[in-house]
């Protein structure tokens, strides 16, 4: 792509003009820039604040080669050195002096402090107000084309300010922009995630790019009945109650832990009713192949950092659609009003001079072939919601201000809709009896998930022989059956199995209390363990359990022998 001249508003064509005119506020937004371009076959790219690639996998799929990729958090830039090994990569937007030459600039600059999740304190705030880095250094070389994409609350927080300030900043640029709120599903993702979509351009009409589809949004008849995704950590602020779906995989909750979202499957048999998706179906979820962020567990950290790159990430479908309409601009949807001085941002729109025109489409551009939530997560392997977290989710749920807000405003009766659906029938242990005494509650309380004693004595015995082992993981990419202790290179999986819970030959027993539902729960544990086995075995893998009874020192014998064997 030729060299941008340096002056502030292009005074030459560097493209065959496509003149859109539909009125005199269109007329003055073509002179603000050059028109629409003959599309060239490739268009380098240049990603600020890049996350794990999300804008730049989805336009590498229409040409756009990313020449350099700034990140500065260490796990996502982990990722990115793996998917894109050949691209420079820096860290600090501020460090940085310059861009190179590139024919488009993308940025998904932080929502920390513009989404309902995040802090809320503006444009301005730490975290998001790093977009000046973005005007900083598109002050020269200026880049023909810019995208940015943020949050949907960006339209509305602090009255619009966000966007009066984006606007004015590409218009003293001499950019002419376009925006378009879309929702992920409509790149065939079962993930009901709304975002800003913003392009900027001193070469192209982005209305051509942004403004040329819209297929409607589908009526419910489109999605599956199966399975509906909800939040369970955010009991009052809305539940994102969402049919076939998954409500918006975020960074993180209100209460500070890793915020997948649950999905509800009535059909399910008891306790596996409310499951939680893995990391790797988090990845399916925003279009990356799963096991895409793979690299970040490498680095030792807290729990959550492989969700919270996928929940910060960019859909890759929906950056896949811009990069084909970049290479093909098309006729423009131009229906809608000029937006009076102060009022409310619609949910797209273009502008120039300061004015701004609102456009009539919706968040569904297209409808690409559309993948069911049942399709994406394996509901059979799926972690259950724990019995305290799903109680957790109701007791919040079910007091104000969630259940005052529900009659007062439209489009709240989904939350009716789901406190009384779980409520009744299907929260993963809410028909789980009550225990027969306080001491079997105590006792029922006390049992520890992992780094129980047995599973402590075997790991110390197990790293005396000198071995080294990756701990309470998923064998297998992509499924939840985690196991004890894993060793990856001679593909042998460690479980340590409790006597009670998985129904020891020599020890097993049944409560005599609520016998009926201790029956259903032990054999259900029965037939996932040989299930998992199965799974393992057909994928190469030995399985190798370890009873709690047992004597450590052999179990370990065991294992040592299993491991050198097949990593000889």
């Amino acid at each position: 792509m030729p060299e941008l001249p340096s002056s502030e508003y292009c005074d030459e064509q560097l493209f065959d003009p496509v003149q859109l005119s539909r009125g005199p506020f269109d007329a003055e937004f073509q002179r603000c820039s050059l028109g629409a371009m003959s599309p060239p076959d490739d268009f380098s790219v240049a990603g600020l604040f890049a996350g794990i690639g999300g804008i730049e996998a989805g336009l590498a799929k229409h040409g756009g080669s990313a020449e350099l990729l700034c990140e500065y958090w260490e796990p996502a830039h982990r990722v990115l050195a793996t998917q894109f090994p050949e691209v420079v990569l820096t860290e600090d937007v501020r460090d940085l002096r310059s861009l190179p030459k590139v024919d488009l600039v993308s940025a998904g600059f932080p929502c920390t402090d513009l989404s309902q999740a995040g802090r809320t304190a503006g444009i301005n705030g730490e975290a998001s107000g790093l977009v000046a880095e973005v005007f900083r250094l598109l002050q020269r070389p200026r880049p023909p084309m810019l995208m940015l994409e943020n949050v949907r609350n960006m339209l509305v927080l602090d009255g619009g300010e966000a966007m009066r300030y984006l606007t004015g900043e590409l218009e003293a640029l001499g950019y002419r922009w376009a925006y378009r709120l879309v929702d992920s599903r409509f790149t065939g993702v079962p993930q009901r995630r709304q975002r800003v979509i913003f392009l900027a351009s001193r070469t192209i009409d982005p209305r051509a790019v942004l403004f040329a589809d819209d297929e409607g949004e589908p009526d419910e008849s489109f999605f599956a009945d199966r399975c509906h995704g909800f939040y369970w950590t955010e009991g009052l602020r809305g539940v994102g109650w969402a049919k076939d779906a998954v409500p918006t995989l975020k960074g993180g909750s209100t209460i500070g832990i890793p915020s997948q979202p649950a999905i509800w499957n009535p059909s399910a048999e008891m306790g596996m009713r409310i499951i939680l998706p893995s990391v790797e179906e988090a990845e399916v979820l925003q279009g990356f192949p799963a096991g895409w962020t793979d690299p970040a567990d490498e680095l030792p950290g807290r729990k959550g950092t492989r969700w919270k790159l996928a929940g910060n990430a960019v859909t890759v479908g929906v950056s896949e659609w811009v990069g084909r309409r970049l290479r093909s601009p098309g006729e423009p949807i131009l229906d809608g009003a000029p937006m009076a001085s102060g009022g409310r941002w619609p949910k797209a729109a273009f502008g120039a001079n300061g004015k701004v025109w609102g456009v009539n489409v919706s968040m569904w551009p297209t409808r690409e072939p559309y993948t069911h939530l049942h399709d994406v997560v394996d509901l059979a392997a799926g972690q259950p919601l724990s019995i305290r977290a799903a109680s957790g989710f109701l007791s919040r749920a079910r007091q104000p201000p969630f259940t005052g807000r529900v009659p007062r405003r439209h489009g709240r009766a989904h939350r009716v809709h789901v406190v009384g659906a779980l409520g009744r029938l299907n929260v993963t242990g809410s028909e789980r009896p009550s225990p027969s005494s306080e001491d079997a509650r105590r006792r029922m309380q006390s049992q520890a998930r992992r780094d129980t004693t047995p599973e402590l004595a075997l790991r110390r015995a197990v790293w005396r022989r000198g071995l080294r082992y990756r701990l309470d993981v998923a064998p297998l990419r992509g499924t939840r059956r985690r196991a004890d202790l894993v060793f990856r290179s001679a593909r042998v999986a460690v479980y340590v199995d409790g006597c009670f819970w998985h129904r020891c030959p020599l020890h097993a027993t049944s409560p005599k209390a609520n016998s009926d539902w201790w029956v259903e729960k032990l054999d259900a544990n029965v037939r996932r363990d040989r299930d998992t086995d199965a799974r393992l075995q057909e994928a190469g893998w030995l399985v190798i359990r370890v009873w709690e009874h047992e004597d450590m020192s052999e179990a370990a014998a065991r294992i040592e022998r299993a491991v050198r064997s097949r990593s000889a």
